[in-house]
Protein backbone atom coordinates (compact mmCIF):
# COMPACT_ATOMS: atom_id res chain seq x y z
CA UNK A 1 0.00 0.00 0.00
CA UNK A 2 2.98 2.67 0.94
CA UNK A 3 4.69 1.71 -2.25
CA UNK A 4 1.78 2.58 -4.20
CA UNK A 5 0.94 5.70 -2.28
CA UNK A 6 4.70 7.07 -3.02
CA UNK A 7 4.26 6.04 -6.56
CA UNK A 8 0.55 8.02 -7.24
CA UNK A 9 2.84 10.71 -5.44
CA UNK A 10 5.87 11.01 -7.62
CA UNK A 11 3.35 10.80 -10.48
CA UNK A 12 1.88 13.76 -9.45
CA UNK A 13 4.63 15.25 -8.78
CA UNK A 14 6.43 14.76 -12.09
CA UNK A 15 2.92 15.92 -13.55
CA UNK A 16 3.53 19.74 -11.59
CA UNK A 17 6.77 19.29 -12.82
CA UNK A 18 5.76 19.43 -16.66
CA UNK A 19 3.14 21.97 -16.10
CA UNK A 20 5.12 24.07 -14.94
CA UNK A 21 8.34 23.47 -17.25
CA UNK A 22 6.94 26.86 -19.09
CA UNK A 23 8.01 29.17 -16.06
CA UNK A 24 11.06 31.29 -15.80
CA UNK A 25 14.05 30.84 -14.91
CA UNK A 26 14.25 31.04 -11.46
CA UNK A 27 10.48 28.36 -11.33
CA UNK A 28 13.07 26.40 -13.95
CA UNK A 29 15.76 25.82 -11.36
CA UNK A 30 13.07 24.66 -8.53
CA UNK A 31 11.74 22.20 -11.53
CA UNK A 32 15.20 20.72 -12.00
CA UNK A 33 16.42 20.33 -8.46
CA UNK A 34 12.56 18.74 -7.98
CA UNK A 35 13.15 16.67 -11.08
CA UNK A 36 16.60 15.32 -9.73
CA UNK A 37 14.59 14.32 -6.38
CA UNK A 38 12.24 12.91 -7.75
CA UNK A 39 14.69 10.70 -10.01
CA UNK A 40 16.60 9.65 -7.05
CA UNK A 41 13.37 8.74 -5.13
CA UNK A 42 12.59 6.66 -8.18
CA UNK A 43 15.94 4.60 -8.57
CA UNK A 44 16.20 3.95 -4.58
CA UNK A 45 12.19 2.81 -5.21
CA UNK A 46 13.30 0.20 -7.90
CA UNK A 47 16.64 -0.85 -5.97
CA UNK A 48 14.27 -1.91 -3.21
CA UNK A 49 11.67 -4.20 -4.99
CA UNK A 50 14.52 -5.50 -7.02
CA UNK A 51 16.40 -6.03 -3.20
CA UNK A 52 12.84 -7.73 -1.86
CA UNK A 53 12.15 -9.66 -5.33
CA UNK A 54 16.26 -11.19 -4.90
CA UNK A 55 15.41 -11.81 -1.24
CA UNK A 56 11.90 -13.40 -2.13
CA UNK A 57 13.85 -16.27 -5.13
CA UNK A 58 16.32 -16.68 -2.57
CA UNK A 59 14.54 -17.36 0.29
CA UNK A 60 12.47 -19.92 -2.14
CA UNK A 61 15.42 -21.47 -3.00
CA UNK A 62 17.00 -22.22 0.42
CA UNK A 63 14.02 -23.54 1.86
CA UNK A 64 12.74 -25.77 -0.76
CA UNK A 65 15.67 -26.57 -2.09
CA UNK A 66 14.24 -30.45 -1.53
CA UNK A 67 11.16 -29.88 -3.55
CA UNK A 68 13.49 -27.82 -6.30
CA UNK A 69 15.55 -31.01 -6.52
CA UNK A 70 12.74 -33.19 -6.26
CA UNK A 71 11.08 -31.59 -9.11
CA UNK A 72 14.26 -30.61 -11.50
CA UNK A 73 15.14 -34.81 -11.48
CA UNK A 74 11.57 -35.48 -12.81
CA UNK A 75 12.28 -33.21 -15.33
CA UNK A 76 15.99 -33.57 -16.55
CA UNK A 77 15.28 -36.69 -18.36
CA UNK A 78 11.96 -35.78 -19.82
CA UNK A 79 12.39 -32.02 -20.30
CA UNK A 80 16.04 -31.05 -19.77
CA UNK A 81 15.02 -27.39 -20.66
CA UNK A 82 12.92 -27.02 -17.97
CA UNK A 83 15.12 -28.95 -15.14
CA UNK A 84 17.73 -25.95 -16.38
CA UNK A 85 15.22 -23.26 -16.65
CA UNK A 86 14.22 -24.43 -13.11
CA UNK A 87 17.70 -24.78 -11.48
CA UNK A 88 19.06 -21.86 -13.54
CA UNK A 89 16.87 -19.23 -11.28
CA UNK A 90 18.53 -19.88 -8.29
CA UNK A 91 22.28 -19.41 -10.11
CA UNK A 92 24.19 -17.27 -7.40
CA UNK A 93 21.46 -17.50 -4.72
CA UNK A 94 22.47 -20.72 -3.31
CA UNK A 95 26.11 -22.88 -2.44
CA UNK A 96 24.14 -25.99 -2.50
CA UNK A 97 25.97 -28.25 -4.97
CA UNK A 98 23.49 -30.63 -5.31
CA UNK A 99 21.40 -27.74 -7.35
CA UNK A 100 25.15 -27.05 -8.58
CA UNK A 101 25.36 -29.95 -9.81
CA UNK A 102 21.93 -31.58 -10.97
CA UNK A 103 22.13 -27.82 -12.97
CA UNK A 104 24.89 -29.48 -14.59
CA UNK A 105 23.53 -32.92 -15.20
CA UNK A 106 20.54 -30.98 -16.77
CA UNK A 107 22.61 -29.13 -18.70
CA UNK A 108 24.38 -32.26 -20.02
CA UNK A 109 20.86 -33.74 -20.50
CA UNK A 110 20.13 -30.77 -22.86
CA UNK A 111 22.80 -30.99 -24.86
CA UNK A 112 22.64 -34.67 -25.35
CA UNK A 113 18.93 -33.96 -26.25
CA UNK A 114 19.81 -31.13 -29.10
CA UNK A 115 22.25 -33.81 -30.53
CA UNK A 116 19.73 -36.11 -31.27
CA UNK A 117 17.62 -34.00 -32.88
CA UNK A 118 20.09 -32.59 -35.23
CA UNK A 119 21.28 -36.32 -35.73
CA UNK A 120 17.34 -37.28 -36.45
CA UNK A 121 16.93 -34.46 -38.87
CA UNK A 122 20.01 -35.03 -41.05
CA UNK A 123 18.72 -38.71 -41.31
CA UNK A 124 15.88 -37.89 -42.21
CA UNK A 125 17.13 -35.15 -44.65
CA UNK A 126 19.62 -38.18 -45.82
CA UNK A 127 16.46 -40.68 -46.23
CA UNK A 128 14.46 -37.97 -47.82
CA UNK A 129 17.52 -37.14 -50.94
CA UNK A 130 17.74 -41.39 -51.01
CA UNK A 131 14.31 -41.47 -51.86
CA UNK A 132 14.60 -39.09 -54.98
CA UNK A 133 15.98 -39.32 -58.02
CA UNK A 134 18.36 -37.31 -59.86
CA UNK A 135 18.50 -33.98 -61.64
CA UNK A 136 20.64 -31.46 -63.40
CA UNK A 137 22.55 -29.46 -61.16
CA UNK A 138 23.27 -31.87 -58.27
CA UNK A 139 26.73 -32.52 -57.13
CA UNK A 140 28.18 -35.71 -57.57
CA UNK A 141 28.10 -36.46 -53.38
CA UNK A 142 23.99 -35.57 -53.95
CA UNK A 143 23.64 -37.86 -56.52
CA UNK A 144 25.59 -40.79 -54.45
CA UNK A 145 23.24 -39.96 -51.47
CA UNK A 146 20.14 -40.01 -53.80
CA UNK A 147 18.58 -43.29 -55.12
CA UNK A 148 21.07 -43.65 -58.12
CA UNK A 149 23.79 -44.22 -55.13
CA UNK A 150 27.25 -45.46 -56.28
CA UNK A 151 27.71 -45.81 -60.18
CA UNK A 152 28.56 -49.66 -62.20
CA UNK A 153 31.18 -47.57 -63.72
CA UNK A 154 32.93 -44.41 -64.03
CA UNK A 155 34.29 -43.19 -67.38
CA UNK A 156 36.49 -39.78 -67.17
CA UNK A 157 37.67 -36.94 -69.49
CA UNK A 158 39.97 -34.81 -68.61
CA UNK A 159 40.60 -31.45 -71.07
CA UNK A 160 43.06 -28.98 -70.59
CA UNK A 161 39.97 -26.58 -69.06
CA UNK A 162 37.82 -29.07 -68.07
CA UNK A 163 37.15 -32.80 -66.58
CA UNK A 164 33.94 -34.38 -67.20
CA UNK A 165 32.58 -37.88 -66.00
CA UNK A 166 30.18 -40.14 -67.24
CA UNK A 167 28.77 -42.57 -64.29
CA UNK A 168 27.33 -45.96 -65.52
CA UNK A 169 24.46 -47.61 -63.92
CA UNK A 170 21.87 -50.49 -65.67
CA UNK A 171 21.30 -48.38 -69.31
CA UNK A 172 21.16 -44.89 -67.83
CA UNK A 173 24.10 -42.26 -67.71
CA UNK A 174 24.85 -38.89 -65.63
CA UNK A 175 27.42 -36.85 -67.05
CA UNK A 176 29.12 -34.19 -64.65
CA UNK A 177 30.91 -31.12 -65.85
CA UNK A 178 33.50 -30.20 -62.79
CA UNK A 179 31.34 -32.27 -60.48
CA UNK A 180 28.22 -30.73 -61.58
CA UNK A 181 25.01 -32.85 -63.09
CA UNK A 182 24.80 -31.55 -66.90
CA UNK A 183 23.22 -34.50 -68.93
CA UNK A 184 21.13 -37.62 -67.64
CA UNK A 185 20.59 -40.18 -70.15
CA UNK A 186 18.29 -43.20 -70.19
Amino acid sequence: MIMKFCNIFLCISLISIIALSGCDAAHKSAVDVRTEQISKALAAQNTLVVASKLAEQKRLCQDGEENLIAQATKLKTADPDAAFDLLHKCEGLTDSVRIKNLKRDAMIALQKKRVEASEKQRKIELAQKKKQGVSIGMTQNDVLLSSWGKPKKVNTTTTSTTRREQWVYEGNYLYFTEGVLTTIQN
